[in-house]
């Protein structure tokens, strides 16, 4: 029986150059990677609106309703001149928006427009 070859010296530190690289890497893009609920699940009144963080990449934004019947609206708002794009209302369950990622950063958006409360939740990813 052989016995196992150790790595060298030079090859630890290669090795624990990479695994560094690999988790500040996976730090960098962890925002989008796990992104979520930003609106939390509650009783939406009249004129509620919520936000996410700003993030190249974000590709949907949903709000979403226990029921259909009640407005909502989702957006896109940039942070280069706080511009609108890709906004959706309508009385759904679902009220979605989507995009390519990419240059601006934007940040989700969703508001309520119903003047009855309802149950729903943000989210984004």
């Amino acid at each position: 029986m052989t016995a196992s070859p150790r790595l060298s010296l030079e090859h630890r530190s290669r090795l624990a150059i990479v695994v560094l690289a690999a988790f500040a890497a996976f730090l960098l893009f962890a925002s989008t990677a796990f992104a979520g609920v930003y609106g939390y699940y509650h009783a939406f009144q009249y004129n509620e609106s919520y936000g996410s963080g700003y993030s190249t990449g974000w590709v949907i934004n949903s709000f979403y309703a226990d029921l259909s019947g009640y407005s909502k609206t989702v957006t896109w708002i940039n942070n280069v001149d706080y511009g609108w794009s890709g906004t959706v209302t309508n009385t759904s369950v679902d009220t979605k928006t989507t995009r390519s990622t990419g240059s601006p950063a934007v940040k989700a958006h969703c508001h309520s427009n119903s003047f009855s409360p309802f149950y729903g939740w943000c989210n984004v990813g």
